[in-house]
């Protein structure tokens, strides 16, 4: 299970440590034994977009209470960071170096190198940042996400509750040909109607990808396929050839192989569904609570005067 809360509110990278000594530098909060500083806040706000998470206003314009929330970002981190560090969480550098690549390789050539630049990042930094993002993930996995269970009666309760879960509408399978021309679509049609099977038309003459498969496009319920493939499949009877139609792709030719109407799916179909949406939900639960009991073991003071003067 992918951490979705905790984890995307850490995205933002770790602070790095200053070159100036701490005694020149403005402690704006203490998590446990742990202090954060007033430059490793501005620092935060400004290389957040690295990471995907760009801040919400430009650093100059964010309002104290947008600083507070990212500092208590930043003490959130903190204690995750004590806990696994507490109960040996371990994760090899060589999985933040991939996600590193990884995140490099989604910027154009160059502009990765200067977005590290303007926010004043290196690329140790930011490797430390991914690190120990990793870290957090492995340590909500291991103690919040592996605990949690679903009973089977929890499961049979929210089959009865929530009667769309196994609900499947109305399905069709069909196959199609696409041709580039009108006249040349016009003329498979005209083969396929003299008798050449409807499989063999779309392996010969079709531009579409799925013609290795005889133009099988397979089941599909209504709103999945594009409305001009709907309309024109779920109109056909079992067997029965479309007319010629057009669209942005080409000229379509579809027949419909089978069908099957709307049913309700027994909960043996559905079991895993919802068994993975009821862990979802209490993950999401479970993981602030866990949060909660590191805030409530932990020594945490913020000092207001700094971080309402700011720079």
């Amino acid at each position: 299970m992918i951490p979705r809360l905790l984890v995307a509110a850490l995205a933002l990278a770790v602070a790095c440590k200053n070159p100036r000594t701490q005694s020149s530098r403005q402690e704006i909060a203490r998590v446990n034994d742990e202090r954060i500083f007033l430059d490793e806040l501005e620092r935060e706000i400004r290389r957040g977009q690295i990471e995907g998470v760009p801040p919400t206003t430009p650093e100059a314009a964010m309002s104290r209470e947008d600083r507070r929330r990212l500092l208590d970002t930043m003490i959130d981190r903190k204690l995750l960071l004590q806990e696994a560090q507490r109960v040996k969480i371990f994760v090899p550098i060589t999985q933040s170096e991939r996600l590193f690549n990884r995140l490099k390789d989604d910027f154009p050539a160059d502009e990765f190198n200067q977005e590290m630049e303007t926010r004043g990042l290196s690329p140790m930094e930011l490797k430390q940042s991914l690190h120990d993002r990793l870290v957090v993930a492995k340590l909500l996995q291991d103690q919040v996400y592996d605990r949690i269970y679903v009973k089977d009666d929890e499961i049979g309760e929210y089959y009865k509750t929530h009667t769309d879960v196994g609900r499947v509408g109305e399905r069709v399978h069909c196959a199609q040909i696409v041709q580039k021309t009108e006249a040349d679509m016009a003329k498979v049609r005209g083969e396929i109607v003299a008798g050449m099977p409807f499989e063999e038309a779309a392996t010969r003459y079709s531009t579409a990808p799925e013609r290795d498969k005889g133009g099988d496009l397979g089941w599909f319920e209504k709103k999945v396929m594009p409305p001009f493939m709907e309309d024109a499949c779920f109109l056909l009877k079992d067997g029965e050839l479309s007319k010629v139609i057009s669209s942005e792709h080409g000229f379509h030719l579809f027949k419909l192989l089978a069908r099957k109407p709307e049913e309700t799916l027994p909960i043996e179909r559905v079991r895993d569904k919802i068994e993975q949406k009821l862990k979802q939900e209490r993950a999401e639960k479970d993981e602030l609570a866990f949060l909660a009991g590191l805030k409530k073991k932990a020594q945490i003071v913020v000092d207001e005067d700094v971080l309402a003067r700011g720079r």
